[in-house]
């Protein structure tokens, strides 16, 4: 959602790879690289789960700290865009 806000007010993608899925497939192509991107983040902490929950805990909480970074960024683009 904020990565469209961001493009429909005339911002740019920062991700280089979004970036160029972006510019070969669109919004669509977009959207399922996220998708893709979330899907192995599952995958990937349900294995590890499986195998040391604790290390797992500590993936996700990491993932989870990584995932905002954009989202705040995008935000920050937005207030200041108007």
């Amino acid at each position: 959602m904020c990565t469209w806000m961001i493009l429909t007010l005339g911002g740019v993608e920062v991700n280089p790879i979004a970036e160029a899925v972006l510019g070969r497939y669109g919004f669509a192509g977009m959207v399922a690289y996220k998708f893709a991107l979330i899907t192995l983040v599952i995958v990937f902490c349900e294995h590890i789960g499986r195998l040391r929950p604790r290390a797992a805990k500590a993936v996700v909480g990491f993932g989870i700290g990584v995932t905002c970074v954009p989202v705040l960024w995008a935000l920050m683009q937005i207030a200041t865009s108007s």
